[in-house]
């Protein structure tokens, strides 16, 4: 089985956490391009920091 591709798994979160690119970039401390740039598989990486940051980002509700 591939192994998702981090853009695609970075959108299928936002989209469950119910969250516009824009309100994740602000409440993970990224700008919104690189949220864009990820999920559209134009960027195929991001720094640990990032990563960190977006993945620790509680939900809302």
């Amino acid at each position: 089985m591939a192994s998702e591709h981090l853009g695609d798994r970075l959108s299928r979160l936002r989209r469950l956490a119910d969250l516009t690119q824009e309100g994740l970039a602000d409440r993970s401390g990224v700008s919104v391009d690189v949220v864009r740039k990820l999920e559209q598989k134009r960027k195929h990486s991001a720094r640990l920091v990032t990563r960190g940051t977006m993945t620790t980002t509680p939900p809302t509700r």
